[in-house]
């Protein structure tokens, strides 16, 4: 193993100890958000966002004082926002000492598996198949090796230039290019998930970077001073952000979701995700225990079967296992609560249900 692999290896290691949020502060609330968790919604709702990096152990920013945690952030040049973002590290470092904040604080999160899904999708994917993919020898000559041929490939490079239609992006009127999609897709998950040292060193990097465990300190952990009053954190399956956001801080917002990949392509990477599931779950299932906890205590069962009042934009299981692709006996699972084997469960059953 190279110096290099090992370095890659040991700083993730390092990763760890922090985590970072895209900030934005809006009159009522300070939202906090993650690439691939709603963070281009938050952008096209709230505007500028802020880079904040918070340690795990004290849950103080690790940029030791306004300053220096403003001069990391060099683009912010609006003094309105400077001033913003002073008022806020003064509410953060009230709420982690256990005085009163001025506002709440909303944390996004999502499943950890379909999180790293996407943000392979970004990170890797998008790099590897392009709109010139199609002209690549090397490309062409696997696809032909896998029994696709030059006139399909040649079909298929066609209807993406004339249609004005990015590969990978699209697959077809009816979806005759799939096939070639899913084998390049395969190679490329495939590939990523060989290469372990690689792997290890980037599956918690940039679009798929995930912990978890301060949004459990922050809301569940009673070895810390946090106002818990002053939490929130909204699944962005489980409830409708803008919906939520609008009734809870009388805000006027629009609602509607800003974009989403091809369902095409969403289904060839759930596909090939498959196989290599326990292999992610080694580098993954820590934060899928603690997103199971976390769920189980913010949906409580109890908001499915009438016992507590469900606020209208939670959906209600039927609701969720619809929207999620689900099947109906799924209902019962959410109702009751969710576990590690639960997420497993429901991949499995998307990926085929998708395909």
């Amino acid at each position: 193993m190279s110096t290099s692999e090992w370095q890659r290896v040991r700083d993730q290691s390092a990763d760890l100890d922090t985590t970072w949020f895209n900030l934005h502060i809006t009159p009522k609330f300070y939202l906090f958000t993650q690439p691939k968790i709603a963070s281009s919604w938050a952008d096209d709702r709230f505007g500028d966002r802020i880079m904040f990096p918070v340690e795990m152990n004290t849950l103080y920013s690790n940029r030791m004082d306004v300053d220096t945690w403003l001069r990391h952030n060099s683009q912010i040049k609006d003094p309105a926002l400077i001033k913003k973002a002073k008022a806020f590290y003064k509410d953060w470092i009230s709420l982690v000492d256990g005085k009163s904040a001025k506002k709440d604080f909303i944390f996004l999160i999502r499943n950890p598996i379909d999180k790293r899904c996407a943000g392979f999708i970004q990170d890797v994917l998008l790099y590897a198949l392009n709109d010139r993919s199609l002209e690549s020898p090397f490309i062409v000559k696997y696809l032909v090796d896998e029994g696709i041929s030059r006139h399909e490939i040649q079909r298929f490079k066609n209807a993406t230039d004339k249609g004005g239609q990015r590969f990978p992006y699209y697959t077809g009127e009816e979806g005759e290019f799939l096939p070639i999609l899913r084998k390049l897709v395969k190679v490329s998950v495939d590939d990523w998930f060989a290469n372990v040292i690689p792997f290890i060193g980037t599956v918690n990097c940039d679009h798929k970077h995930l912990n978890y465990f301060i949004h459990y300190k922050l809301l569940v952990a009673n070895n810390n001073k946090v106002d818990k009053s002053k939490i929130k954190i909204i699944d962005i399956d489980r409830q409708d952000i803008g919906d939520t956001l609008k009734t809870l801080y009388d805000i006027k917002i629009d609602t509607s979701k800003l974009h989403e990949r091809p369902y095409s392509l969403k289904t060839a990477v759930y596909e090939a995700f498959v196989p290599h599931l326990n292999k992610l779950m080694s580098q993954t299932k820590h934060e899928c225990l603690i997103y199971c906890d976390l769920i189980n205590s913010i949906y409580r069962s109890e908001m499915y079967h009438g016992d507590e009042k469900r606020p209208d934009y939670i959906f209600s299981a039927e609701e969720f296992v619809e929207k999620y692709k689900l099947k109906p006996k799924d209902i019962d699972i959410i109702k009751k609560g969710i576990d590690v084997k639960t997420l497993y469960s429901f991949f499995r059953e998307r990926a085929r249900r998708k395909s």
